[in-house]
């Protein structure tokens, strides 16, 4: 029997839909209809005997028997429709014999993931050889002996650290801490430790990082953290016990000694000192951290000297940034050696002959930009369009400009497509526009005019001409003669095009042609559609 997906998809008859299921030899056909159907005995069929993988599963995903859903989640020989079974199945005493039965690890995980009571959980983390099914069922078990039994005698380091989440015995606590021969695990414990004396020798004596760091970030008493700081070797560990103290003697020592910038950086956010902060923008070795500094300084003096000396284009950046006076940001914008920061500087420059004098001498067509960007005197905007050798520089120009005469030249003349149909944008002359749409090289340009022009003469033309399918569907867009659209619909070459068409037409018998032979499918998808809007269906 032979049918197409769209043919499918219009038949309601389940018998003839069950018919296609069992002929049809094209796949995608076949998996189409047995997703409409609901006969149980049928899906019943498909799941337990077709030899589509991907059909049984769907026949899966539809049944609801829960026998049979036990049979397939049993039976099938792919791991996936097992699992697809599984995910359907709410017999928890089934669900565990599937976990300790099933030779797929992803099937034994979802039948575990199903699992709510404590009693089989207990039995799957005690028992299970997956170390992942024993993990996902100790993560949900709630009994603290149970789990440390589990934490006290579990080979793997994944399950340990799952069941130490949930104990919250303290002196369970500190065994595992001390006892564990896996960091994660003595670390999981130690975030529910809150003995100081313990926590300062896990911190003093741990080998493994992560572990100081937890209990570091335990302990509050901040004479004990200043004292385990110089002999930590870790910078995390440092970080993380300087984020809680409060001294600021002793993070000013931090700030300046600290082997790590990242610790040293920690401790100057700290620091509410303003001659520390001039001091570290103007000597710090770090780049960074002088940048974290100038966010703290407000003495304009000081800032103009970093701005001017500072070796670091970030830290000059957020410089500029901060200050405001106008004869300083010209003094940046015109002498800095970095471009990045010529443009920050331009950005905040108000004053138009300075910035026409970036305009047109500054050696980067960025900073030129954004100083043509500020600019409103039109006879220097067209000089900048006409003389300056980058695109996107005279581009710029362009949106400043409302010269006709000035844009028209533009738009015929300039080199770069950019810059053309910038101007031709801001064009109102219709004879200029349908020249350029006739004739510009570039697509873009032409589709810019396309999408200004109104003689509709001429947009037929041109959505039946032009070689590109970007330009003949803004002209199609804007049609409203029925037979140039059925002439688009049935012999434009692009499907999009094409569905632009058929979006606009009205006769039904245009459509009806096009379903039957335009050999695109998403073309004939888009008649189908069209024709029962049409039809109010």
């Amino acid at each position: 029997m032979a049918c197409s997906p769209k043919g499918v998809l219009k038949i309601r008859d389940y018998d003839v839909l069950a018919e296609v299921a069992r002929r049809d030899s094209n796949l995608r056909i076949h998996r189409i209809a047995i997703k409409k159907i609901r006969d149980v005995k049928f899906l019943t069929d498909v799941a337990g005997s077709d030899d589509d993988e991907l059909s049984r599963i769907i026949a899966v995903g539809i049944i609801d028997d829960g026998s049979v859903l036990v049979e397939r989640a049993r039976e099938d020989s792919s791991s996936d429709v097992r699992r697809a079974a599984v995910e359907k199945i709410s017999d928890e005493k089934i669900l565990a014999s599937i976990v300790q039965s099933d030779s797929d690890a992803a099937v034994r995980l979802e039948a575990v993931r199903k699992i709510s009571d404590e009693d089989i959980l207990v039995d799957i983390a005690t028992n299970a050889p997956d170390e992942e099914v024993r993990r996902n069922a100790v993560s949900k078990i709630r009994d603290e002996s149970v789990l440390i039994d589990i934490v006290r005698g579990d080979s793997c380091g994944g399950v340990r650290e799952a069941a130490a989440k949930n104990i919250f015995d303290e002196s369970v606590l500190v065994e595992i801490a001390y006892n564990d021969c896996d960091g994660y695990v003595r670390s999981r414990a130690i975030e529910n430790i809150h003995d100081e004396d313990v926590l300062e020798d896990i911190a003093r004596n741990d080998s493994f990082n992560y572990a100081r760091r937890f209990a570091i970030e335990n302990i509050t008493d901040e004479s004990v953290l200043m004292q385990l700081i110089p002999s930590e070797s870790h910078w995390s560990v440092r970080r993380a016990a300087v984020k809680k103290i409060q001294n600021q003697s002793f993070l000013l020592d931090i700030a300046y000694n600290d082997e790590d910038w990242l610790v040293r950086k920690c401790a100057f956010e700290m620091i509410d000192d303003e001659s520390i902060s001039i001091d570290m923008a103007k000597n710090d070795s770090n780049w960074q951290i002088r940048e974290e500094a100038v966010k703290k300084i407000n003495d304009i003096d000081v800032l103009v000297d970093i701005a001017t000396g500072d070796s670091n284009r970030y830290v000059r950046e957020k410089v500029v940034e901060k200050i405001d006076d106008n004869e300083v940001l010209t003094a940046i914008a015109v002498e800095d050696c970095n471009w990045h920061v010529r443009r920050m500087a331009v950005k905040k420059i108000d004053d138009e002959g300075i910035l026409v004098e970036i305009a047109l001498n500054d050696s980067c067509e960025d900073v030129r930009s954004e100083a043509v960007r500020k600019i409103g005197d039109e006879t220097i905007l067209r000089e900048i369009a006409f003389n300056d050798s980058s695109a996107y520089v005279r581009s710029y120009a362009i949106m400043g400009i409302d010269d006709e005469d000035v844009l028209i030249d533009v738009a015929r003349n300039d080199s770069s497509w950019l810059v053309r149909r910038n101007a031709v944008r801001k064009i109102y002359d219709e004879a200029v526009l349908i020249d350029i749409v006739y004739n510009d090289p570039s697509e873009d340009v032409r589709r810019a005019a396309a999408l200004i022009i109104e003689d509709e003469d001429v947009l037929v033309d041109v959505a039946r001409m032009d070689s590109s399918r970007f330009v003949r569907s803004v002209a199609t867009e804007e049609i409203s003669d029925g037979e140039v659209l059925a002439d688009i619909a049935r012999n434009d070459c692009s499907d999009y095009v094409c569905t632009l068409a058929i979006g606009k037409i009205t006769d039904e018998r245009v459509l009806e042609e096009i379903i039957d032979k335009r050999p695109e499918e998403d073309v004939r998808r888009k008649a189908l559609d069209r024709l029962k809007q049409l039809q109010g269906s």
